[in-house]
């Protein structure tokens, strides 16, 4: 009905604040997509405020991430996943969030400051503009750790928890002491406790 208020007076601008606060999540989807489409239909500019980062990246074609009132980043709604412009960025947009690991580069690889964790980076990948020795923070997507066969990886790390949601589950690991979790296809059986090998691409 507000929605709805709004639209007949024609307005140069919409001004939305979480209005899809207050549903349940099976309307809150389905009011997701009426408004994407209104929007596109309408053409009208529209600011549109949420702490839900799924309709931020949904319906945004620009997103701002604010905190504390500061601007952090504006983007594209892909730019600010790919390419966040810092740690708070990275944690925020994703879920699970980015895992954040902080270490070295040393000899072609990075290495945790947690002792044992030592991830090669090929020798085609993108160099960072920082010297060897200098602390850094690794940012992985759970996404990005692909699993490998025994052999083929370029970590090992035991299985702390399993969380099945399906079509993927969701697995925390302890990669010689760094926490890490990983995002896999639901369809792979896997146990806690287990030793799974993992690459970056």
């Amino acid at each position: 009905v507000a929605v709805g208020r709004a639209i007949v007076r024609q307005p140069q601008v919409f001004l939305f604040d979480e209005p899809l606060s207050n549903l349940d999540a099976k309307l809150r989807v389905q009011m997701r997509r009426d408004i994407a489409a209104l929007r596109r239909r309408l053409g009208t500019t529209t600011v549109y405020v949420t702490h839900d980062q799924v309709e931020a990246m949904t319906l945004g074609d620009r997103i701002v991430v604010m905190k504390d009132g500061r601007v952090q980043q504006v983007d594209t709604p892909l730019g600010i996943y790919q390419r966040p412009a810092n740690t708070f960025v990275a944690t925020f947009v994703g879920s699970p969030p980015m895992n954040l690991v902080r270490g070295r580069l040393s000899a072609g690889a990075f290495v945790s400051e947690s002792p044992g964790f030592r991830l090669p980076l090929p020798a085609d990948a993108p160099r960072p503009a920082v010297a060897d020795g200098q602390v850094v923070i690794l940012g992985l997507r759970p996404e990005a750790l692909l699993l490998r066969a025994k052999g083929q990886g370029a970590f090992t790390a035991r299985v702390e928890e399993v969380e099945p949601l399906g079509s993927e589950t969701l697995l925390t690991l302890d990669a010689a002491g760094v926490a890490l979790t990983v995002r896999i296809d639901g369809l792979v059986l896997v146990s806690r406790g287990e030793e799974m090998e993992f690459a970056v691409p």
